[in-house]
């Protein structure tokens, strides 16, 4: 059975879960990643994927 003090501790646990994929997607979006076009020009390898 679910109480009130439970849920409110449910509600935390969302809000943290929330919170840490808001930045997890953050990171993920500013993360500039180079098109594929130029690491095939530059190394010549399609496998190549992180040419840096």
């Amino acid at each position: 059975m679910l109480d009130l003090s439970g849920f409110h501790r449910s509600l935390w646990v969302i809000a943290a879960l929330m919170a840490a994929g808001g930045v997890v997607s953050w990171i993920g979006i500013r993360r500039v990643v180079e098109p594929a076009k130029v690491v095939l020009e530059r190394t010549g390898d399609p496998t190549s994927g992180d040419a840096a």
